[in-house]
């Protein structure tokens, strides 16, 4: 409507508009004037450090905004949100929503080692199982999706989007992991933790800032490399359990994902050998891409063959009528958990 940027800006507002309204219109739970001192003791307690974390988070993710348009301009700038972007997708689209599902249900089992560990385990296998090889597919078929997807003016946002896609994949499993550190409480980990990111990534972004928008990346990338074991140790050491096993949890799906880059690379190499349009790429090599990915995980990721069997399972019993009482062989009583 020639609203210019802020289209935008009435897009936010108006969305949190309705979403204040739909919320009122959900819950039964009302404001009132009620102040208690106890609460706002534990309240404070919990999130003040927490507090602190997301003002840093919020730092690491635009300070590279800020230098991009004061040292590199506008175009450049553009250019590298676009590929940002374009790198959360899967944080946003994936990661989030589990972290809204499973912090509630860590926390009433926080005093449950085991359960949590072997919860966290499985749902960083299955967010891992989505995001590695869309983010690696779109590594290998970068330059044909902008093309296609985006236009050829966005070409150069080719070489910023295949440096970022790492930082996707990592951000997308340490907010998983997220939620494991949360439901136990540890937001001074946490705050110290964000504090040193920070350090580690605006140290990179001014060595990176030299070598333009490429370097930008690649300093986003290397820092995020750089503090996703730290990540893993805290929310292990806090479970009791060896690193090792979170690594060797994602093994079957890193191999599965090699493989089928293995085939799409030199599948794309020589598609465009032959002369074809971007777009034939695209339609030819996805699908060869997703049916090798989906084959290889049959034989080396039979873990994650289970966990989608039993996620199919479960779909199928919530179609069904509920039981009036427990089933055969349930424990009839609920479960005490003990609160922290």
């Amino acid at each position: 409507g020639g609203g210019g940027a802020w289209a935008i800006v009435l897009q936010q507002v108006a969305t949190s508009v309705v979403y204040l309204g739909l919320l009122w219109v959900a819950s039964d739970w009302r404001p009132r004037f009620l102040f208690s001192r106890s609460s706002a003791g534990r309240l404070v307690r919990f999130s003040a450090q927490l507090t602190g974390a997301n003002f840093l988070s919020y730092l690491q993710k635009n300070i590279d905004n800020l230098l991009i348009g004061r040292f590199l301009g506008a175009a450049p700038l553009g250019v590298y949100s676009l590929s940002y972007n374009l790198m959360l997708y899967p944080v946003t689209r994936v990661a989030e929503p589990i972290y809204q599902a499973l912090f509630p249900v860590l926390s009433r089992i926080q005093d449950d080692d085991e359960r949590v560990g072997r919860i966290w385990l499985r749902v960083v296998r299955m967010a891992a199982a989505v995001v590695i090889p869309a983010m690696v597919g779109l590594v290998i078929f970068a330059p044909q999706f902008v093309r296609v997807v985006l236009g050829a003016k966005w070409d150069d946002a080719v070489p910023v989007i295949q440096l970022l896609a790492w930082s996707g994949i990592v951000y997308a499993l340490n907010t998983v992991t997220l939620s494991v550190v949360l439901s136990r409480g540890l937001t001074g980990q946490i705050f110290r933790y964000t504090l040193i990111s920070a350090v580690v990534l605006v140290s990179g972004l001014v060595v990176g800032l030299q070598f333009g928008l490429e370097g930008v990346a690649l300093a986003i990338s290397t820092a995020v490399a750089i503090m996703w074991p730290l990540y893993v140790r805290i929310a292990a050491r806090t479970l009791e359990m060896p690193r090792v096993a979170y690594w060797r949890n994602l093994a079957g799906v890193a191999a599965a994902t090699a493989a089928m880059a293995g085939a799409a690379l030199p599948l794309r190499l020589l598609l465009e050998s032959w002369g074809l349009p971007a777009a034939a790429i695209l339609a030819i090599g996805v699908p060869v891409a997703a049916v090798v990915y989906l084959g290889a995980c049959l034989l080396v990721a039979p873990g994650l063959r289970g966990d989608v069997g039993e996620l199919v399972s479960a779909a199928r019993r919530k179609r069904r009528p509920a039981p009036a009482g427990p089933l055969p062989g349930e424990d009839p009583r609920p479960e005490q958990v003990p609160a922290r």
